[in-house]
């Protein structure tokens, strides 16, 4: 995958939307909501997501 600016673009939304739902698995964790399996799927898939990426662009774009 090439380094063009709509590819890192993309990359960069994926990192935030994962911290974001990462935070938000945190929340319902701790409140116990029935709701937590979704998200963990959601966590899930961006991770996923993230993963067709190359593994040097964690570090190139943090």
């Amino acid at each position: 995958m090439e380094p063009t600016l709509e590819n890192v673009a993309k990359f960069k939304a994926l990192q935030s939307r994962l911290k974001i739902a990462t935070a938000a698995l945190t929340f319902l964790h701790v409140t116990a909501s029935p709701k937590r399996s979704v998200c963990a799927m959601k966590v899930a898939d961006l991770q996923t997501e993230l993963e067709s990426f190359p593994a040097n662009w964690k570090l190139i774009y943090p």
